[in-house]
């Protein structure tokens, strides 16, 4: 039997408590985050700080809209730990018929990004940052509306899909903090006997930068994330479009990372898919003397928050978010060179440890906007939905997570 579909205004109605603002009061403020997920906490706020003569109060089991941000997927569900906070007149508030809608369904469907498309579609405004959704096109916003058992195993599935992709996380994170552990180890040696260490630019050579920028060419960068999650494809941006005369091209294997941002693990080495993408002078590209250390065991040892540690003190600035290093600086850092035959097995291990790296995490971020297409479908398309069924519901899980 096919669900009906109803506008949200049939099962949901605006609810707003409203509270003047005293400037003697300090205000536990709330935030909506973008892309389906839910609230924050911004902190206190002083009622003589603000130009806002009212605030809306939150209680639970309330769906905020931020009229700015809807058509971005800034919707959700107030839960108990923001209820009594507040969020600006910017932010109107809606209950939900308990008779008809339970609050947890309608929090999962607006997760659903084609929601958000459609909401992308009645916002209205002077250019796409600047785009509003109103409350009344908000309500006006199609949903399936199957009976309320069926709303509550959804919401239930749709949960314990969660708590799945949660786990399969942590399990990852704590099997890479594994991985990291033994090589580390094994790059060190023995503490009682530990490996020669070396200066860093004995085991590297620094590239000249080989790229000379024509303004209406396309260049594709590359950077560095912090906290050692390596080496990324970044934006395109024409010649014109930035201000450098002169760049370096990447090739596999070489070591980079931004002279602003090493402190903080901000360093890897290439990896295939970079290949070719520049960065600026802002990124020292080092090629690696292959004959003397793997690629891989120098990736592993930067990969490290103890190797970074290392790195606080030499780095110079003016503050602690603006501290540079030199490459000379880090030439000289002194790093552990395992025997060759004990890097070929770090290599070996680092190879066979990708599903503990970064590269699968996209696997994971496509759970569950797959599972909310399958319940809810096309969100333009509404009119017939499919029940869930336990069973059916049970095994998509299993197969997307497991």
């Amino acid at each position: 039997m096919a669900w009906p579909t109803v506008e949200l205004g049939q099962v949901i109605s605006l609810n707003i408590d409203t509270v003047e603002v005293d400037p003697t009061t300090t205000y536990d403020m709330a935030g909506v985050y973008s892309f389906g997920r839910g609230l924050f906490t911004r902190g206190p706020l002083s009622g003589a700080e603000t130009t806002y003569k009212r605030f809306h109060r939150l209680s639970t089991g309330m769906i905020v809209l931020s009229q700015l941000k809807a058509w971005e997927g800034a919707v959700g569900v107030v839960d108990g730990k923001h209820d009594g906070m507040y969020l600006s007149t910017q932010f109107p508030t809606f209950t939900c018929d308990a008779s008809q809608v339970l609050e947890q369904y309608v929090g999962w469907y607006l997760r659903h990004q084609a929601v958000w498309g459609r909401l992308r579609r009645l916002a209205r405004g002077m250019g796409a940052r600047r785009d509003t959704v109103s409350p009344e096109s908000f309500l006006s916003v199609p949903i399936p509306l199957p009976p309320l058992d069926h709303q509550s195993l959804i919401a239930t599935k749709l949960d314990r899909v969660v708590g799945l992709v949660k786990a399969a996380r942590e399990t990852k994170r704590l099997a890479r903090s594994d991985v990291q552990a033994l090589v580390w180890a094994l790059i060190h040696g023995d503490p009682k006997l530990p490996y020669d260490q070396v200066p860093f630019g004995e085991l590297v050579s620094l590239r000249p930068r080989d790229v000379e920028v024509v303004p209406d060419e396309e260049y594709q960068f590359a950077g560095v994330y912090s906290f050692g999650k390596g080496v990324f494809k970044s934006v395109k941006k024409l010649g014109s479009e930035f201000s450098y005369t002169e760049l370096t091209r990447l090739n596999v294997n070489d070591f980079t990372y931004p002279k602003l941002m090493a402190w903080e693990g901000a360093l890897g080495v290439v990896p295939p898919e970079c290949a070719g993408c520049v960065v600026s002078p802002e990124f020292p590209v080092f090629e690696i003397n292959t004959d003397l250390v793997e690629p891989e065991v120098l990736d592993a040892y930067f990969r490290s928050v103890k190797s970074w540690r290392r790195l606080g003190g030499p780095s110079r600035g003016t503050n602690v978010r603006r501290r540079r290093l030199n490459p000379k600086t880090l030439c000289e850092l002194m790093v552990p060179l395992p025997p060759k035959a004990l890097q070929a097995r770090i290599k070996e291990i680092m190879h066979k440890c990708v599903p503990f790296g970064q590269d699968d995490e996209g696997d994971l971020d496509a759970v569950l906007p797959a599972m909310l297409h399958e319940v809810f479908g096309d969100a333009d398309a509404m009119t017939s939905s499919q029940p869930v069924t336990e069973s059916h519901t049970t095994t998509t899980a299993h197969v997307a997570v497991g």
